[in-house]
């Protein structure tokens, strides 16, 4: 059973089976950050979030960087770990409506390639959202690789970080 856009998958049960693409991506995601703030038992679950976009095809493409799927998918621990206390005793925890509106709203933030952690980052004006290529995790039971949303926290030093030539590369 293939999961479309926002559906969650716990073994092999479709959970969350709404009939609107964006919708059922939002109310998924708001469902499982609304289970960590009523700090409410959580299972790992995965939520398939949009198809990986050309721009990071092509580039993964031209630089020989393996994704692992053609589809993005992000985890209640990785949510979790995006809203961690740690984080937010620090001031770099994202919100959970930039959380829930990243599958969208990443078409209009700039991206770039780490090359210290092989992975890529969403960058908008106030926070950074990371994914990895090529990351294995549990989905119906079994393990596999994805391009999987490993985690987001606000920028502190207004993007400066991002013009290291030596370790970003701007898609």
């Amino acid at each position: 059973m293939k999961a479309k856009t926002g559906e969650i998958k716990k073994g092999n049960k479709i959970v969350n089976k709404g009939k609107i693409k964006g919708r059922r991506t939002i109310r998924a995601i708001s469902r499982i950050i609304s289970e960590i703030n009523n700090n409410e038992y959580l299972t790992n679950m995965a939520i398939y979030i949009g198809a990986v976009e050309p721009r990071m095809k092509k580039f993964a493409r031209t630089h020989k960087i393996k994704l692992a799927s053609h589809c993005i998918l992000v985890t209640t621990k990785a949510i979790t770990h995006s809203l961690r206390d740690s984080k937010k005793a620090q001031c770099i925890s994202v919100s959970g409506s930039e959380i829930i509106s990243f599958p969208t709203a990443r078409y209009k933030m700039a991206l770039f390639y780490d090359k210290l952690n092989n992975g890529f980052v969403y960058v908008s004006k106030k926070s950074k959202f990371i994914l990895h290529p090529n990351y294995k995790v549990k989905v119906d039971g079994k393990i596999q690789s994805v391009v999987n949303y490993i985690t987001a926290s606000q920028i502190k030093d207004n993007g400066v970080e991002f013009e290291n030539k030596g370790r970003y590369i701007k898609i």
